[in-house]
């Protein structure tokens, strides 16, 4: 598995409360990204400039996952939605999750194994 969009440093990250696939980072270019790899590994789900003098530095959910609290570099907090097609999960979210990491070990393995 790979994350490839980072044009920066990534600071911090964290795993929904709620979502089994779904985390946050939050980055020196001052972005935050939502990413969901029962989906896709490559490309967040959602992004937000938070700022573009700022690096970020700290990044939370809320116990529910609906909503992600960002801070920034000069110890400002920025709060955010997330809507409820991303934080919620599906109820087939774990069989999905645990397909992807399979695939990916499968691959990490015929990699290593030759």
């Amino acid at each position: 598995m790979s994350f490839e969009p980072a044009n920066d440093y990534v600071y911090d990250i964290r795993w929904s409360p709620v979502h089994p696939g779904l985390f946050c980072t939050a980055d020196g270019s001052g972005k935050a990204s939502v990413w969901n790899i029962s989906n896709d590994s490559e490309v967040p789900v959602a992004e937000v400039q938070v700022s573009t003098e700022r690096a970020l530095n700290k990044v939370r959910w809320t116990a529910d996952g609906k909503r992600l609290l960002v801070g920034d570099s000069a110890g400002d907090t920025h709060v955010y939605d997330v809507p409820s097609e991303i934080s919620q999960p599906r109820p087939d979210e774990m069989a999905r999750l645990e397909s992807k990491l399979s695939q990916a070990i499968a691959r990490t393995t015929d990699v290593y194994m030759g």
